[in-house]
């Protein structure tokens, strides 16, 4: 699935939509919505229909990752929501911005590919497993500290399926280091960034990225 049909609605068998506005808003509904204040529209397909497992991963700027179960955003005592606004946005805080939506599994791994101070490259992944999800009414915390800003500016973000994890083993880290991770030209890793994509690329994995 290529980036633009992930972004589309076009998903077979999607049982509603979350959508984001620029001003932080979010809503839930059964159709996509396709105003001129819609940042990112978000299907979630019936493949995704695992009220445990489901991961939507919110990836800011500042390296920071809001990691949250759709499913606690869609229903409600078991049942699922036709439409409405929620309590709670996500961070829009002066100089946050949200750069990458995610749909995976709990047991998929984030790979940051972040730049230090001095120029150099870093990349690491981690398991989601072990990160804290947030609740509909704590949509609006910071989110989890995948990168810390006085160390490395974040360069990108992408998802790779807990299956492929024995081709990412070299960078794998600690779930919950906020460290960069390892510096690629020093561990012969120049070529991670385009394998994680491709991976991430040839898999379930869905990735939204604003809207216009």
């Amino acid at each position: 699935m290529t980036e633009k049909d992930n972004n589309s609605s076009a998903c077979t068998g999607t049982i509603r939509h979350i959508i984001l506005y620029h001003d932080g808003g979010v809503a839930r509904g059964r159709k996509e919505e396709s105003c001129s204040n819609v940042l990112y529209n978000i299907s979630v397909p019936q493949s995704y229909y695992n009220k445990t497992k489901a991961r939507l991963l919110f990836c800011y700027n500042n390296g920071r990752v809001a990691v949250l179960n759709p499913w606690k955003l869609l229903s409600q005592g078991g049942k699922l929501h036709n439409t409405g606004k929620v309590s709670n946005g996500y961070n829009k805080e002066e100089g946050v911005l949200l750069t990458d939506v995610f749909l995976c599994n709990k047991t998929d791994y984030l790979v940051t590919v972040g730049r230090r101070k001095n120029g150099d490259k870093t990349i690491k992944a981690q398991c989601l497993e072990c990160r804290s999800d947030h609740g509909e009414k704590n949509m609006k915390l910071l989110g989890n500290i995948f990168l810390k800003q006085e160390e490395a500016s974040v360069i990108s973000y992408h998802v790779v399926p807990g299956e492929d994890v024995d081709e990412i083993s070299a960078i794998i880290f600690n779930p919950k280091s906020s460290a960069p991770g390892h510096v690629m030209h020093e561990k012969g890793l120049l070529t991670f960034p385009e394998l994680v994509a491709a991976l991430q690329r040839n898999s379930r994995i869905l990735h939204f990225t604003p809207l216009g």
